[in-house]
């Protein structure tokens, strides 16, 4: 037995309407899968924005980090 997406009432797993509010559960199925390839998609995109912030971060702590210590050496020398 599976619940159906639109009302929850239980229906068999081999059903294709659902008795109770006689939504295509099929239909239902299809969606759901486009939606999860869509969000899938999405996130794939993101993570190669987000490695490229994470460098550009990375970089700017590096340079911020050296700034510093060359400030140390430089007061310590004079």
């Amino acid at each position: 037995m599976k619940k159906c997406p639109h009302c929850a009432e239980e229906v068999k797993d081999e059903a294709v309407i659902c008795k109770h509010c006689h939504t295509d559960l099929n239909k239902t199925t299809e969606k759901k899968i486009e939606v999860v390839a869509k969000e899938g998609m999405f996130l794939q995109s993101m993570n190669g924005c987000c490695g490229v912030i994470l460098v550009i971060i990375g970089v700017i702590v590096g340079l911020a980090i050296i700034g510093f210590v060359g400030g140390l050496i430089m007061a310590n020398i004079h």
